[in-house]
């Protein structure tokens, strides 16, 4: 009987000490997995963002297709960018974070462009800036500083720069500005002007005056009459050209210009072997015809370069032209962001989700041993 009562008194204690021995294997447990599954998480996450950061822009930039060049004829390599759009800090409802990565995908795929092509000149067909025209002194200077960090070039290289609206205004209510025009022309050359490179004859023309049916105010109607002036001068200076191809730039595709008559009045003044324009984000080929019905220019839209266009694919332009007017063009499109941007949302909500899973547990755990002592 003693030891019955003995056996029944101590009957407790293989439970306490296999309880206790469970509840510790249980941490442990949870203290492996919750490793494991943040590690699994900062090892994905860091895959995922050399995915999307590095490799993807390497992958693309290998499907380039390259514009071939003459092997007889002197040539000139050209590379198009058209409404890069540089956000900069000028933003009043984006945050910081969604201009920055617009910048840094132009960069990135601008630079390998620059690279493997080694282009003699790049082209940017307007609208550089995102708000150019509504930008102040002081955000003026820092769309041109971000304007160097994002779009920076070698110094051996030619830059011809087009006015775009967003430049200098022109579209709709956004009428043009004296002020915005002079500082525009201090940075980046005349609104109009005529650029020989090798033979190549470049002309381009402030075609955003010439948007709206009329002139939105005095510096707008002043735009137009100094483009028609540079027209009717051009048409004279371009006999004293050496011979070779005239490539006219413009930021507006001339189908597109709703003033009256002033797609004409250009094409007819200087005549172009090709044209280059953008505006429209998307690439287009358009052929202007002949009162006899035949296709006379070329036009060549490029697409834009900014995947905040809305566009599903953003691109450059890389073009050779031959002095004997023979031209290559080829689309050197870039990776979709907008996937990519998902996936980092993805992987956002399921570490988040990941992470609270474990907080939880753990806060679990440490009540059940609370309650056991």
């Amino acid at each position: 009987s003693h030891w019955s009562w003995w056996e029944g008194r101590n009957s407790f204690l293989p439970r306490v000490i296999n309880t206790d021995v469970h509840r510790a294997i249980m941490r442990h447990r949870w203290a492996r997995g919750a490793i494991r599954n943040l590690l699994a998480c900062a090892v994905s996450g860091l895959a995922l963002v050399l995915v999307g950061e590095v490799l993807l822009y390497d992958a693309y930039s290998f499907t380039w297709e390259w514009p071939q060049r003459s092997t007889v004829q002197p040539s000139l390599k050209v590379l198009f960018l058209s409404d890069p759009h540089i956000q900069c800090s000028f933003s009043t409802y984006e945050p910081w974070l969604f201009r920055w990565d617009a910048d840094r995908y132009l960069r990135q795929s601008y630079w390998r462009a620059i690279r493997q092509m080694n282009p003699d000149a790049v082209v940017i067909l307007g609208d550089l800036f995102a708000e150019g025209f509504k930008a102040s002194s002081v955000e003026w200077a820092d769309y041109l500083k971000c304007n160097d960090e994002v779009l920076d070039m070698p110094e051996d290289m030619s830059l011809i720069v087009v006015p775009g609206d967003n430049d200098i205004g022109g579209e709709g209510v956004d009428g043009m500005n004296e002020e915005v025009n002079r500082r525009y022309i201090a940075e980046f050359g005349p609104l109009n002007a005529i650029i020989v490179l090798r033979n190549v004859t470049f002309i381009k023309v402030n075609t955003p005056s010439f948007i709206n049916p009329a002139p939105q105010g005095v510096t707008e109607a002043a735009a137009r009459l100094e483009v028609k002036s540079f027209l009717h001068d051009a048409a004279q200076n371009l006999t004293n050209q050496p011979p070779g191809p005239v490539v006219l730039l413009s930021h507006v595709p001339l189908a597109d210009l709703a003033a009256p008559g002033a797609g004409k009045l250009i094409v007819d003044a200087v005549q172009p072997s090709y044209l280059f324009s953008g505006h429209t984000h998307h690439p287009t080929v358009h052929c202007h015809h002949s009162n006899e019905g035949g296709c006379t220019l070329q036009e060549i839209t490029v697409p834009t370069s900014s995947y905040r266009m809305g566009e599903a694919h953003a691109g450059l332009g890389a073009a050779v032209i031959s002095e004997n007017g023979h031209l290559s063009y080829e689309v050197l499109w870039f990776p979709p962001r907008f996937p990519v941007l998902f996936c980092y949302l993805l992987w956002t909500i399921v570490a988040a989700v990941t992470m609270v899973t474990c907080v939880c547990c753990r806060c679990v755990v440490l009540c059940s041993r609370t309650n056991t002592n």
